[in-house]
């Protein structure tokens, strides 16, 4: 009696949490995702409109990032319509993300990746995040020549590295700044350690360490 009342329960939170998922998914794109496509055209008029050389090269950068932002959005709805997840492993993401950093900013990315194991996906999908924010900021904030991206995973140990020769944080900067409170979430989420090492014109060390328990 006991187990099939437990199933019962187990059932119904799991067809709450996909309605919830589903709604949630409906507001953001009548929402969020409307007023992106807004956005972006906008920026398509002023573009078209403006014949300074430096303005053009603002704009589409915005643009770039506008794509990058709701690229991330669709994932995200995708993600929560699917009623099994559906993600790329860490690997594919970093190795994806990477080959965009220097595609688009000119940048020298050395990107060390070996996996021996591939941790549980909701696990892999903090990392992919937390390595989603760091590579935005130093496209974003760090005026960077040289990036390096070390992942390493046997079961045991999984530890994300990302280090940079770009201008680095000043002196006092808040700890909810350029992301990084956020990232400090995710690896707690985990149950990792999370660590940024920075000094102004020294450029930046993102670090996600986690230990099997």
């Amino acid at each position: 009696m006991q187990t099939s009342q437990h199933a019962v329960q187990k059932k119904t939170y799991e067809d709450t949490v996909k309605e919830t998922k589903l709604a949630v998914a409906r507001e953001l794109h009548d929402t969020v995702a409307q007023a992106l496509t807004g956005v972006a055209y906008n920026i398509d008029k002023l573009q078209r409109s403006s014949s300074d050389k430096e303005t053009q090269r603002e704009l589409k950068k915005i643009q770039r990032n506008l794509a990058a932002a709701q690229q991330d959005l669709r994932y995200i709805m995708g993600d929560l319509r699917s009623q099994t997840k559906r993600q790329q492993h860490l690997v594919q993401v970093l190795r994806k993300a990477t080959a965009k950093l220097a595609k688009e900013h000119s940048v020298n990315v050395y990107a060390d990746i070996e996996t021996e194991h591939y941790l549980e996906p909701a696990i892999e999908h903090e990392f992919a995040q937390l390595a989603k924010e760091a590579l935005a900021n130093i496209a974003k904030h760090a005026t960077a020549q040289n990036v390096t991206v070390l992942w390493r995973c046997d079961g045991s140990f999984s530890a994300l590295e990302i280090t940079d020769d770009g201008v680095g944080f000043e002196d006092g900067f808040k700890a909810d700044a350029y992301g990084v409170l956020g990232m400090k979430e995710r690896a707690t989420n985990i149950g990792a350690t999370f660590n940024l090492i920075s000094n102004p014109e020294k450029g930046t060390i993102v670090q996600c360490i986690l230990e099997k328990m």
